[in-house]
């Protein structure tokens, strides 16, 4: 595939998608894709990222765990993230069943 898929799901509150975009932006990464469902307290999000400087799909494992450390540290960024999760994962996600 040419793209990342990265899944989190926290705690929502106003300015986690801003905020979640604005960490993807500084650590040079593309948003070319993105579904978000938010249900009571809660936002699950499935998008898909490409590395700024070769448009294509993030491999480089430190980089990719650097990443997930950035967005957990956004989506964790409250006391009520009691299940907070991120994962970042090579290929295609299925968003159709994400909140099932």
């Amino acid at each position: 595939m040419d793209q990342t898929s990265i899944e989190f799901t926290g705690y929502d509150r106003p300015g986690l998608l801003s905020e979640v975009s604005a960490v993807l932006t500084n650590i040079k990464c593309n948003i070319v894709n993105a579904e978000v469902w938010t249900y009571n307290t809660w936002a699950t999000a499935v998008m898909q990222i490409t590395d700024e400087e070769t448009g294509s799909a993030i491999t480089n494992s430190k980089r990719l765990s650097k990443i997930k450390q950035h967005l957990c540290n956004v989506i964790n960024n409250s006391n009520k993230s009691r299940a907070a999760k991120t994962v970042v994962a090579d290929g295609f996600t299925h968003t159709g069943r994400r909140l099932h």
